[in-house]
């Protein structure tokens, strides 16, 4: 686990610091504390607002190119223990970053996102798309 996520920092330069939600237990994918319920109501396309604290957005984020799900995308792969995204409440694994701050990301590779990330100063602006659990679970099932 120290060593994915000392990778996941240095790939993405994301806050992820040090609680995440696991991935897997005992090498069985299972349904991880993060995830959407079937009775989510959240819309399917919604606005998450977050200012960045000390340690960032306590979000790590991952180009679904490079997981299971095979599709180009940025989506949620860790929301960080007591970070500004996990507070806020609205955030789940899986889910899809369209833009920040009015920007687009939707064709973006992944350096393009967190550049943009990066640089959309404290206040940011997320247009997000909801997930499922099998998108979930295949965003999360990356050893990337």
């Amino acid at each position: 686990k120290a060593k994915l996520l000392s990778r996941l920092r240095n790939e993405s330069d994301v806050d992820l610091g040090n609680d995440v939600a696991p991935a897997s237990t005992n090498g069985f994918t299972t349904k991880l504390e993060g995830m959407r319920e079937d009775d989510d109501r959240q819309d399917d396309v919604f606005i998450v607002e977050l200012m960045k604290g000390d340690d960032g957005i306590g979000l790590g984020l991952i180009d679904g190119l490079y997981t299971p799900l095979r599709s180009p995308g940025i989506y949620v792969r860790t929301l960080v223990a007591g970070g500004p995204a996990m507070k806020d409440g609205r955030l789940r694994l899986g889910d899809r970053i369209l833009a920040v701050n009015g920007t687009s990301l939707v064709g973006a590779d992944y350096q393009s996102a967190m550049q943009q990330i990066r640089q959309s100063g404290t206040h940011l602006s997320f247009l997000v798309a909801k997930s499922d659990i099998h998108v979930a679970m295949k965003i999360t099932a990356s050893s990337c």
